[in-house]
């Protein structure tokens, strides 16, 4: 799935399934670079930015799961997981 995602990258079916793969996989490496695009894609998808914050505190980068989480609020300010989430990446950081 990940060669078909690449050679037809505004499919968002294949993004996910690539997505599905590397998570399966334990790949989040991989899982994050297919969230990129199909944030790239569907920029105000509060699912993939979510996701995509989630995974990047998990291999412990603070500031990029703080910069997804703040533009989901961007889209949705009154997203009171990701106000939660905001915060709490942000006392992190302080702390580093």
């Amino acid at each position: 799935f990940r060669k078909a995602a690449k050679q037809h990258s505004k499919s968002v079916k294949l993004h996910k399934y690539a997505l599905y793969g590397a998570l399966k996989l334990g790949d989040k490496s991989m899982a994050l670079e297919e969230l990129e695009e199909l944030i790239s894609i569907r920029p105000k998808t509060k699912e993939y930015l979510r996701q995509a914050a989630q995974l990047y505190e998990n291999v412990g980068d603070y500031g990029k799961a703080a910069q997804k989480t703040k533009q989901l609020l961007e889209i949705d300010p009154n997203d009171r997981e990701g106000q939660d989430n905001y915060v709490r990446l942000k006392k992190r950081l302080l702390k580093q």
